[in-house]
């Protein structure tokens, strides 16, 4: 009997310990949006450095068609089609070209 009545009492404390980090972490986040329980480095969660102003040289008569984002590059699809179609890939903390896939039939 006297082996249920600690087991009840331990996890009564394990539950109110779980309880009181809940609270504590819903507190330090509704304080600090940016707050982590566990500060692991994340490239997602890095700042974004700024780079100014950058100069990408297109072709006469080619244009930007499309843009998408993702992460730490820029995709610029470059239009018409023909001889300007093709994809610039754009380092975003740079700002710098990384390379260009280009769209050959």
């Amino acid at each position: 009997m006297q082996a249920v009545k600690a087991l009840v009492i331990g996890l009564g404390v394990l539950l109110a310990s779980g309880i009181a980090l809940l609270v504590y972490g819903i507190s330090q986040k509704a304080s600090d949006p940016q707050y982590k329980m566990f500060r692991g480095k994340s490239p997602a969660a890095a700042p974004i450095a700024t780079f100014g102003e950058a100069r990408i040289p297109l072709p006469v008569d080619c244009t930007v068609a499309e843009m998408k984002p993702d992460g730490a590059h820029l995709y610029l699809r470059i239009g018409p089609a023909g001889p300007c179609e093709r994809i610039i890939i754009i380092d975003t903390q740079t700002g710098q070209a990384t390379g260009s896939i280009w769209l050959r039939p």
